[in-house]
């Protein structure tokens, strides 16, 4: 199960453009865009967020485990 979790997050990239093209069209795209520009500028804070929450998940599946 985790390996199509893991498929599909690192996929996203890829087919969720591709999926907005063929379902909204242009319009989504130039969405897609801007949401991909607005990442770029915001790359840091975004990332240390994503860290943040997976290193907080692992930490209390960690205590999880030892109690």
């Amino acid at each position: 199960m985790l390996v199509v979790w893991y498929a599909a997050l690192a996929t996203i990239v890829v087919w969720a453009p591709v999926l907005a093209e063929i379902v909204a069209g242009e319009r989504a795209l130039d969405k897609v865009d801007a949401a991909f520009r607005w990442l770029g500028r915001h790359h840091r804070p975004v990332t240390v967020l994503a860290l943040l929450i997976v290193g907080f998940f692992l930490a209390a599946h960690g205590l999880v485990l030892v109690v």
